[in-house]
C-alpha cells in the first residue's frame, strides 16, 4: 500500500514540487492559497468556488454535537475548536479523509460552507492537521456550552431565550389600558407596550438620548409635555414594580435638563442621568448600561436584567391611554427644507403635508431618509403615510451622497466591499456593541466576502450581535464601505436558516467584558454630523403643536411587531376619532387600529383610508 501522504514525517505532504530535485518555484506555497488557509485558521468562510447551497435540513456550519471544552493549542481566538464536519447534519469529525471537489467544510464563526476543491491537493493534510488540533484539546473538563444550561448572567434571572416574547402575557388592568388604546414603541419597530407593562422589573428608564443627527422629536416634546411623560413614567414603574426610575438625557439640553431636574424632586425614585453627546447613546444595549451598570446578556432584552426601557413619546401615550388612544404622531421635518419643525399630525396622513407644514424643499429634485441619516430609510414617494413610529424626516438633494450611500443594493455593497476592504477593522474598534464586550465583529463579516462567490450568502456570526446603527458605515469605514449593511444582510440570511445566537457556535455563554478604552471611542455628533454631510442642516425644529387637519388619511392596519390588524370597517361607513377600524385576536401579539380623523372610509385593503368630512 502507498502511504498516505498525511502519514509522512513531520506530518507535510511530499505531493509535486517537494523532492530534492523539484523545481524552486514549485515548492512554494502560492499567496492565494497561504491567505485561504490562513482565514480557515482564524475560523473564517473557506474559500469557496461555486460553494453549493447547503440542502434540505442542513445548516450551514453548525456546530458539532456534544459538550464544549476548554480552549486548548488547538482552537481559534475565540474557543471554538476547529473540526471539519461530514455534510448532511450527522456531527461525525472528518479524521484525515482526503478532500475531494463537492466536500463541505464547515468551521465555526464562519458558516459559509466550500468545497473542497478549493484548497486543492493539500486539503487532506488541512483534515488531518485540524483533526489532530481538535483531539489536542480533549483534556481537561467540560466547559459549559450554550445548550448545557449556562449559568445566567444577572444571579436569580434567567438568561432570555431568542424566541419571541409571549403574544398574550398576563396582563394588568394598566397593561390592558394600553392594548385598547394601541400604544406600541413610537419607533424602531413598535413594539406592543403592553408586553413590558405586563412584566416584573426593578428599573424603567426613560430613552430621551435621541442620537439620530438633526432630529429634535423627544426633546420638542418633553420640554412641552413634561409632566405628562413624566406621569407616563409613573404608571409605568407602578405597573411593573420597579422602584428606581432613570431619565436618559443629553446633558448638552441644559434647559430640559434643569426642567426635569426640578420636576423629578416631587417623584420618588426618579433621577435624571446625564448622557455624552454621542451616538448611539439610545441604544438599549449602551443605554442599560449608562445608567445601570449591567449588560443585557448576548441576544437578550433589557427585561433580562431587570429593565423596562421606553421612549419620550411611547411615555406620552402611555400617560394618555386612558382618555384616548394613539391617533397622533409626532416627527421632525428637517434638511432642505424652509422652516425645520417638529410636528404633531393625525396617524396616516401623507408626507406631502408635513413637508407643507415645513414650508416646502429649497431645491427642485429632492428626497428624504425616513426615520433618521442613520438608521432611516431613503424615502421619494411622499405620498406614504405617517405612522405610530414615525421619527422624522431629513430631506435631501437627490445629489447628496448619503442618499447614494443609504439607497445602494446589496449586490453593489458586496461587489465593492470584497473588492476594496483592507481589513483596517475600524468598523470593529468603533462598534458601540463591540466596546461593551460583545461578540460583533463587521470586520470579521466583510472578511468572509473575500472568501466568497457575488452569489454565496453571508452566513457570519459575527453579524448576529449587530444593532444596525450603522456607525460602522457611515462614520467609521475611511473606505465609505457598507459593514453594518452587509451585516444586516448576514442576519437576514441566518434567519433565513433559522440560526439564531442561541445557537451559534460562538455563543460560549460567558458574559461581555466592557473595553478597556471604550469611552475614548465613542464618536460624537458634531463630528458625525460632519461627516455625513449634514453640518448646514443643523439647526433647531421647534414643535408646532397646533390641530393639523388633512383632508385624507391612510391608515396602515399593520404599524408594528406582531399580527397585523384586522379590519372592522367597511367602505362608505362614517367614523369619529378614536373609532376603531381594525383589531387583532386577543390571544395575539399587537394592538388596534383607531381612526385619526372624522369621516367616511373610502378605502380597505392594507390600510384604512378615510376622507375627512366636507372634503
Amino acid at each position: 500500500m502507498v502511504p498516505s501522504p498525511c502519514e509522512s514525517p513531520a506530518g507535510r505532504a511530499p505531493g509535486r514540487g517537494s523532492g530534492p530535485d523539484a523545481p524552486a518555484s514549485r515548492g512554494r506555497r502560492r499567496p492565494g492559497r497561504r491567505r485561504a488557509l490562513h482565514g480557515l485558521r482564524l475560523g473564517l468562510a473557506a474559500p469557496g468556488r461555486g460553494a453549493p447551497e447547503p440542502g434540505p435540513g442542513e445548516r450551514p456550519g453548525r456546530p458539532l454535537a456534544g459538550p464544549a471544552r476548554r480552549p486548548g493549542p488547538g482552537d481559534d481566538r475565540d474557543g471554538a475548536s476547529l473540526i471539519c464536519r461530514r455534510p448532511g447534519g450527522d456531527g461525525a469529525p472528518l479524521r484525515g479523509l482526503p478532500a475531494r471537489a463537492g466536500r463541505r467544510l464547515a468551521l465555526p464563526g464562519a458558516l459559509l460552507p466550500g468545497p473542497a476543491r478549493a484548497l486543492g491537493r493539500r486539503g487532506g493534510v488541512l483534515l488531518r492537521l485540524l483533526e489532530r488540533r481538535r483531539r489536542a484539546a480533549l483534556p481537561g473538563p467540560p466547559v459549559r456550552g450554550p445548550r448545557e444550561g449556562r449559568p445566567p448572567l444577572l444571579a436569580g434571572r434567567d438568561a432570555p431565550s431568542d424566541g419571541p416574547v409571549s403574544a398574550a402575557p398576563a396582563l394588568n388592568d394598566f397593561a390592558r389600558t394600553l392594548r385598547r388604546a394601541g400604544v406600541v414603541g413610537a419607533g424602531g419597530a413598535g413594539f406592543p407596550a403592553y408586553v413590558k407593562a405586563a412584566s416584573r422589573a426593578d428599573t424603567v428608564i426613560v430613552n430621551a438620548a435621541e442620537c439620530e443627527p438633526l432630529l429634535h422629536k423627544d426633546l420638542e416634546l418633553f420640554l412641552r409635555h413634561t409632566d405628562e411623560v413624566l406621569d407616563g413614567l409613573d404608571a409605568l414603574m407602578a405597573s411593573v414594580g420597579a422602584k428606581r426610575g432613570v431619565v436618559g438625557v443629553k446633558g448638552k439640553h441644559k434647559a430640559l435638563v434643569a426642567k426635569l431636574e426640578e420636576a423629578v424632586l416631587r417623584r420618588p425614585g426618579v433621577e435624571v442621568k446625564r448622557l455624552k453627546d454621542v451616538y448611539p447613546a439610545g441604544d438599549e444595549y449602551c443605554l442599560v448600561y449608562e445608567a445601570t451598570g449591567r449588560l443585557i446578556p448576548p441576544g437578550g432584552i433589557p427585561i433580562a436584567v431587570g429593565v423596562v426601557v421606553n421612549n419620550v413619546e411611547t411615555l406620552y401615550n402611555m400617560s394618555r391611554a386612558a382618555r384616548e388612544p394613539v391617533v397622533d404622531t409626532y416627527f421632525t421635518v428637517t434638511g432642505a427644507v424652509k422652516k425645520p419643525v417638529t410636528v404633531k399630525v393625525p396617524v396616516g396622513t401623507p408626507y406631502s403635508e408635513a413637508l407643507r407644514l415645513a414650508g416646502g424643499a429649497t431645491v427642485r429634485e429632492y428626497a428624504a431618509l425616513d426615520g433618521g441619516a442613520m438608521m432611516g430609510k431613503v424615502l421619494t414617494d411622499f405620498s406614504k403615510p405617517a405612522t405610530k413610529t414615525s421619527g422624522g424626516l431629513i430631506v435631501l438633494p437627490t445629489s447628496h451622497p448619503l442618499l447614494a450611500r443609504k439607497g445602494a443594493p446589496r449586490a453593489v455593497d458586496e461587489r465593492v466591499g470584497k473588492s476594496v476592504c483592507d481589513q483596517c477593522s475600524l468598523c470593529t474598534e468603533l462598534c458601540p456593541r463591540y466596546l461593551l464586550g460583545y461578540k460583533i465583529e463587521p470586520h470579521k463579516v466583510m472578511r468572509g466576502l473575500l472568501f466568497s462567490k457575488p452569489d454565496r450568502k453571508t452566513w457570519n456570526e459575527y453579524a448576529l450581535l449587530c444593532c444596525e446603527c450603522q456607525l460602522c458605515t457611515l462614520y467609521s469605514c475611511p473606505e465609505n464601505l457598507a459593514p453594518g449593511k452587509v451585516c444586516q444582510s448576514a442576519k437576514k440570511d441566518l434567519a433565513e436558516v433559522k440560526l439564531s445566537w442561541k445557537d451559534a457556535a460562538l455563543n460560549t455563554g460567558a458574559p461581555p467584558k466592557v473595553h478597556p478604552v471604550r469611552e475614548y471611542r465613542l464618536a460624537p455628533i458634531a463630528q458625525l454630523t460632519q461627516r455625513l454631510g449634514l453640518a448646514d442642516y443643523d439647526v433647531d425644529a421647534h414643535l408646532i403643536d397646533d390641530a393639523v387637519r388633512p383632508a385624507r388619511v391612510r391608515i396602515p392596519l399593520k404599524q408594528h411587531v406582531g399580527v397585523p390588524a384586522t379590519a372592522t370597517v367597511q367602505v362608505g361607513r362614517r367614523v369619529r376619532r378614536g373609532e376603531v377600524l381594525g383589531d387583532v385576536p386577543e390571544d395575539a401579539l399587537g394592538v388596534p387600529v383607531h381612526a385619526s380623523i372624522d369621516g367616511t372610509v373610502t378605502a380597505v385593503d392594507e390600510a384604512v383610508e378615510i376622507t375627512a368630512e366636507g372634503a
